[in-house]
């Protein structure tokens, strides 16, 4: 019984090794009412060439949802403008990557989670 104990305590240290993802993640939240007219953006930072920051979850009520590099500051922008005429609420996450060296896998990624309150 005692070894039949001692396998299954093996087997259990070996799957929670095989699925340590040894990441950071730092998740970001924010609230934002915006009239159903206007453009919302928000500045995500600069990045390296193996670092990155992409959409992870769509919004679904946009005419624009992107992101974008400013030419003058090479910092990434993300834009927002809702669907004409749309009154309600909307959600995008975005997965900005951080830590890579260019040899290893990036280690650290913030989530900015914005739930966008769209009113007339």
């Amino acid at each position: 019984m005692k070894r039949l104990i001692f396998i299954i305590c093996i087997i259990g240290i070996l799957s929670s090794c095989a699925n340590d993802d040894s990441t950071n993640e730092e998740i970001n939240e924010l609230n934002v009412d915006i009239l159903n007219t206007d453009v919302f953006n928000y500045n995500l930072g600069s990045f390296g060439d193996e670092e990155g920051v992409s959409i992870r979850t769509q919004a679904t009520h946009f005419e624009i949802s992107e992101i974008n590099i400013d030419s003058e500051t090479e910092n990434h922008i993300y834009s927002y403008r809702p669907e004409i005429n749309f009154v309600g609420t909307d959600y995008v996450e975005i997965r900005a990557a951080y830590g890579s060296d260019g040899a290893s896998p990036n280690d650290f990624f913030i989530i900015t989670r914005i739930t966008f309150l769209i009113v007339e």
